[in-house]
């Protein structure tokens, strides 16, 4: 410790037992009664200095953090800013501190209710957590994520207020930038479904327009209509319409290529959007009671072919954005899409009928053929053979039965070949046309073919059938009968089979035939490729049923072993 005796003197000290502790000695000299003297007083000002040195690294800390912060005192006067503060918002400390409050940060997009709430829970002494939408200096908008909390001194009064902010802009608007992906999706995914549901042309139509009007962006608030493209006379065709009001001209008479702006936007093959249709040029169809409104006009197109428009009708006061003609856009290719497949369905499915129309009358002909066949088998080979067997028979008689020996045997096996050929001719003509089907029908037929397939092949047949007491059309039962031909011939070639077991059975809707055998089945291999006989012959199947407007499939028998062919028809 120094003293000066000469007057004040001030000093540190360090205890070296105490490294911790810094001391503040002081001295002073004076002369007392009897000698001179001196007085010292020794401070503790360790506490201070720690205190000094904590506020200086939280200032540090502070400055240097990337969250924006800043202090008002009690009327809201902004008594500090870190320097986050002015790159966030563009405001000099000088401009601000001292001088002005928060409410420069105002952006106007919160409600007077935003801010009554805000200071309800500030002044409860509650922190207020909550996003803020503010503006910088320069007008831009940022969207913060902040915190305020009170500043009380050591008798809980309010002496100041804490922000604390966060830029998150970016990421809300990545947010938002999935939001609206998410509802594109679920759009376009509700506008598939719809349109996946039907290939009725007029009926996909208008259920897209209503899907499309009922889009959360519109509000409600949208009318439509939707065009099909007639090439031929350069116009479009009304479809489907939601909204329009009966002065409507496009009710009557809808635009041409190139007149108005559904016109437009189908001959140049791009969207039109028209933002107030009194003062379009464009716009160039009105009616009596035609309000103010905006429009959107999208051509529905495939691989870059027009084939219609839609047409989106807005109150002025809707603002449309990019991505929701981008979002239109997509819809609008999904319905193109969507009519092109209804359009290939009905031509196929024309096509289809043709083909069926053309089996139809090719089986009536090959029907009508067999008949001829048998009745010239019947009326002519049929008769020659019983006269060339009567002629032979009487050869015989006038023959001498001590004639020649080998005439009278040649005689004998003739009369036999002739007999044998009869019967052989008998059964082609049974084949081509059994009489029985037109004088007995399905049913009894069927029993009679089933006992002529056992007796020539081995296999069993047992033959289960309704009476059918209401009669069916000849050629349902023409192609029941050749489909069971047809099934039996396979299963004599290729099952294997000891049992086959024929049903016969129909309601008010539909004629079942079910002929079932025990054999060893075919492979999916099999059935997929008809390069063999049965394949043809499951084809041929196939074939006649769809000709009568019915059905013919092959499976296995369930529970059992072997193979089913199953054949519906509609009465």
């Amino acid at each position: 410790m120094q003293v000066s005796l000469a007057g004040y003197m001030e000093t540190d000290s360090v205890q070296p037992d105490k490294p911790s502790v810094d001391d503040k000695v002081s001295a002073e000299a004076f002369n007392d009664k009897v000698r001179p003297a001196g007085q010292s007083l020794m401070r503790d000002i360790t506490g201070p200095q720690r205190l000094e040195t904590e506020l200086l690294t939280l200032r540090k800390a502070v400055e240097a953090s990337d969250e924006v912060i800043f202090l008002t005192n009690r009327e809201g006067i902004i008594t500090y800013v870190n320097p986050k503060f002015t790159r966030l918002y563009g405001y000099h400390t000088d401009e601000v501190v001292g001088r002005t409050t928060p409410r420069i940060l105002k952006s106007g997009m919160m409600t007077a209710r935003d801010y009554e709430r805000f200071w309800e829970t500030l002044l409860n002494k509650q922190v207020v957590k909550r996003d803020f939408v503010n503006r910088c200096k320069d007008g831009r908008f940022v969207i913060v994520e902040g915190s305020a909390s009170l500043i009380l001194d050591e008798n809980a009064e309010i002496i100041g207020f804490l922000a604390i902010q966060r830029d998150i802009t970016l990421r809300v608007q990545a947010e938002e930038k999935i939001r609206q992906r998410n509802k594109e999706l679920a759009a376009l995914n509700a506008i598939t479904t719809t349109v996946s549901q039907s290939l009725n042309l007029n009926q996909i139509l208008n259920d897209s327009l209503d899907e499309v009007l009922q889009l959360d962006m519109f509000g409600g608030a949208a009318k439509g209509m939707l065009f099909g493209l007639d090439e031929e006379n350069g116009r479009l065709l009304l479809i489907a319409h939601r909204g329009a009001p009966e002065d409507h001209p496009c009710l009557a008479r809808p635009p041409q290529l190139g007149e108005c702006l559904c016109g437009l936007a189908a001959q140049e093959g791009e969207v039109v959007i028209s933002e107030y249709c009194r003062e379009d040029e464009r716009h160039s169809r009105h009616w009596p009671t035609m309000p103010d409104h905006k429009d959107i006009c999208l051509p529905l197109k495939v691989r870059g072919e027009v084939l219609g428009v839609m047409n989106v009708r807005l109150p002025t006061t809707h603002v449309v954005v990019g991505h929701d003609v981008e979002l239109l856009t997509s819809v609008a290719d999904q319905i193109g899409v969507a009519i092109e497949n209804a359009r290939l369905f009905e031509a196929v499915s024309q096509q289809h009928e043709r083909l069926r129309t053309l089996s139809s009358r090719l089986a009536e002909a090959e029907e009508t053929e067999r008949r001829r066949l048998a009745q010239e088998l019947h009326d002519q080979v049929g008769r020659k053979l019983t006269a060339l067997g009567i002629n032979l028979n009487i050869i015989r008689t006038e023959v001498p039965k001590d004639g020649p020996q080998k005439v009278s045997s040649l005689l004998v096996e003739s009369q036999e070949l002739v007999e044998q050929t009869t019967q052989l001719i008998r059964g082609v003509m049974s084949e081509l046309r059994p009489p029985m089907l037109d004088d007995l029908g399905l049913v009894d037929t069927l029993h009679w073919y089933g006992e002529q397939f056992a007796s020539r092949t081995g296999i069993s047949v047992d033959m289960k059938g309704d009476n059918l007491t209401r009669p069916l059309p000849t050629r349902i039962e023409n192609t029941l009968f050749r489909i069971t031909q047809e099934s039996l011939f396979n299963v004599a070639k290729h099952a294997q089979a000891t049992e086959v077991r024929i049903l016969l059975e129909s309601d008010d809707e539909i004629v079942r035939l079910i002929v079932a055998d025990d054999g060893i089945g075919y492979s999916p291999n099999q059935l997929a490729k008809p390069g063999e006989d049965y394949g043809w012959g499951l084809l041929i199947m196939a074939e006649r049923a769809e000709a009568v407007g019915g059905r013919c499939w092959i499976e296995p028998r369930p529970s059992q072993q072997g193979m089913q062919v199953v054949v519906e028809i509609p009465r």
